[in-house]
C-alpha cells in the first residue's frame, strides 16, 4: 500500500492571459499539512497575500483596494526608456536601472530602490548604500540575477552567437524597449529571424 504525503508552500506562478501557468517558484517547499489548514476548504479561503495583510494591518498600513482585473491588465513588469525597469504590486515597487561603467562593457552600475507602505509619520529618510551582489544584500532572484551575467557576458563574446533571439512572451517587454532604443538610435532594431 502506498503512503500519501503532502506538501505544502506559498509560490508565485506566471501565468499567460488565458491562466495557463508557465512556471512556477517555491521558494520554502515542506513537507505535511499547512498549519491551520486541516482540510481543503480552509486552504482554498487563504490567498498567498493574506499573511502579508495582517502583517501590515499590525503595523498600521492599510493596502489599497484595487480591482483584480485591473491588477491583472497593469502586468507585473513596466520599462520606461531607455532603461528604467518597475516591478510592481499593490503595496510596493521595485525600481530598478543598469548603466554603463565608464566604457568598461563587461561591467554596469546597477541601481536599485524599494517603495513601500508605511505607516503615516513612520516613513524612514532613504539613503543610498553599496551593496554586494549577494543574497543577503539583494534577496534571492536578483543575486542569482547577478551571479549568472558573467557568463551570459561571456556568451555574448562567442564567435558562435548569432544574435539574440529572446523568448516571444516572456521578454517582449525587453524586445519592445530594445525596437524603442533602435527608433531613438536610428539603428538595429529587433528583426523577425529567418
Amino acid at each position: 500500500m502506498t503512503q500519501t504525503r503532502t506538501a505544502w508552500g506559498h509560490g508565485l506562478s506566471t501565468r499567460t492571459a488565458d491562466g495557463t501557468v508557465l512556471d512556477s517558484w517555491f521558494p520554502r517547499p515542506v513537507l505535511g499539512t499547512p498549519p491551520d489548514m486541516t482540510d481543503e476548504a480552509d486552504a482554498a479561503d487563504v490567498t498567498l497575500l493574506d499573511p502579508l495583510v495582517r502583517d501590515d494591518e499590525a503595523r498600521g498600513v492599510v493596502w489599497p483596494t484595487v480591482d483584480p482585473a485591473h491588477v491583472g491588465r497593469s502586468g507585473t513588469a513596466w520599462q520606461i526608456f531607455p532603461n528604467f525597469q518597475i516591478g510592481h504590486s499593490v503595496n510596493n515597487a521595485l525600481c530598478y536601472t543598469a548603466r554603463p561603467c565608464g566604457y568598461n562593457p563587461d561591467k554596469c552600475i546597477f541601481e536599485a530602490v524599494v517603495y513601500q507602505l508605511y505607516p503615516k509619520g513612520e516613513e524612514p529618510q532613504p539613503e543610498w548604500e553599496y551593496c554586494e551582489a549577494t543574497a543577503e544584500d539583494w534577496c534571492y532572484v536578483l543575486s542569482q540575477d547577478f551571479s549568472n551575467m558573467a557568463a551570459v557576458q561571456q556568451g555574448m563574446k562567442s564567435l558562435g552567437l548569432s544574435g539574440l533571439k529572446p523568448n516571444p512572451y516572456m521578454e517582449r517587454s525587453t524586445a519592445n524597449l530594445h525596437r524603442n532604443l533602435a527608433k531613438y538610435m536610428g539603428t538595429g532594431a529587433p528583426r523577425e529571424l529567418e
